[in-house]
């Protein structure tokens, strides 16, 4: 439960901080508030429209920890490419990538809530799922402070490449989750 928890944490924390940091970094390499709400938009829009599809192929998995963790580096390495090549790369690029992260976005919320019960036993699912969803809120609150205090001591481009790394930590723990895979696939 403490690497579920921990790695949980980690990746929601990135998954709400990237809009302040995104935001952040288009005005400062840009200038443009327009490019922050397009490159957020790249990254939020996803998740509705990913939902039903990611929650489709995680209770589908014959390895939902590694898809799970593999969902959460494609997002962190989607902040990381967004940290380092806004305002540096054709914008047509940071977008695909973000779309891409953002794709993923389910699997860190959702997703990952749908495999608790699999973690531990029934009895103590109550204080897991309180603690699930601890995370949550931690990852509201601390998500966007983050991203806005490492911008003001570094810079946005740091920002958001720390969120990102953060979430690529956040994966190796997820990946190595002992979870049961769906027992009924179809052929």
């Amino acid at each position: 439960m403490i690497r579920y928890g921990t790695g949980a944490t980690l990746v929601r924390t990135a998954d709400e901080g990237a809009r302040v940091a995104l935001a952040l970094l288009a005005l400062d390499r840009l200038g443009s508030a327009a490019l922050g709400g397009l490159l957020i938009a790249a990254l939020l829009v996803p998740h509705v429209l990913a939902a039903p599809v990611v929650g489709l192929l995680v209770d589908r998995s014959a390895r939902p920890a590694r898809l799970l963790g593999a969902a959460a580096a494609v997002f962190g390495g989607a902040l990381v490419v967004a940290g380092l090549a806004v305002g540096r790369l054709p914008t047509g690029l940071v977008l695909a990538a973000l779309l891409a992260g953002g794709c993923c976005g389910p699997a860190l919320t959702g997703g990952l809530s749908s495999r608790l019960s699999g973690l531990v036993p029934a009895d103590r699912l109550p204080r897991a799922f309180g603690l699930e969803s601890m995370s949550y809120n931690v990852a509201g609150i601390a998500g966007p402070a983050a991203a806005a205090v490492l911008a003001g001591l570094t810079s946005p481009g740091t920002a958001t490449v720390t969120l990102g790394a953060g979430a690529l930590a956040g994966a190796a723990l997820l990946a190595g989750l002992p979870l049961a895979g769906s027992a009924a696939r179809s052929p």
